[in-house]
């Protein structure tokens, strides 16, 4: 099966699960070596169409937008990834910028699937986009403490105890 087949195949299932109101979120994750003059809107267009929530690095956003910056009509959530800049959380009534916590970085890949996964912790918990973002920021510092993509010692003891170090 080629490349082709499989990201038709991925639009797909999109499709089917978001017609069925299924949430879609979406970390791109773009290789730019990777699309080889291929336009953007081919490679992820359905997906990103279909997503209810954006988590780009801020390469990624600029690719995404066409260069443009986030508007005021933002139609998703939009979780802007800056590393250990922290992260700018965006929505049709937030703008909130969230600080990364200071650590001794090990390894930072898979920081950012960490957090993705942390910013849905906390919205499946009830906590509103500002207090996720801050789950994420601290899962993903958490994992970059330590060698390995997902190796990091993550807990939700250890998340709290982060946080209350803030």
């Amino acid at each position: 099966m080629g490349d082709d087949d499989f990201r038709d195949r991925v639009f797909r299932t999109i499709e089917i699960f978001s017609s069925k109101g299924a949430q879609v979120t979406f970390d791109p994750n773009i290789r730019f070596e990777l699309l080889k003059d291929r336009p953007v809107e081919e490679i992820v267009g359905p997906v990103l169409r279909r997503c209810s929530i954006l988590f780009p690095g801020e390469k990624e956003l600029l690719l995404l937008s066409g260069g443009r910056t986030v508007d005021e009509s933002v139609e998703r959530l939009i979780v802007l990834k800056k590393g250990s800049r922290g992260c700018t959380v965006f929505s049709a009534n937030t703008r909130v910028h969230v600080p990364a916590f200071r650590i001794r970085e090990v390894d930072p890949t898979g920081a950012g699937d960490c957090f993705d996964a942390g910013f849905l912790c906390g919205l499946r918990d009830g906590k509103d986009p500002e207090e996720s973002a801050r789950v994420a920021a601290a899962v993903g510092a958490l994992n970059a403490r330590a060698f390995g993509p997902m190796e990091g010692k993550i807990s939700p003891r250890a998340v709290q105890s982060l946080l209350s170090r803030r």
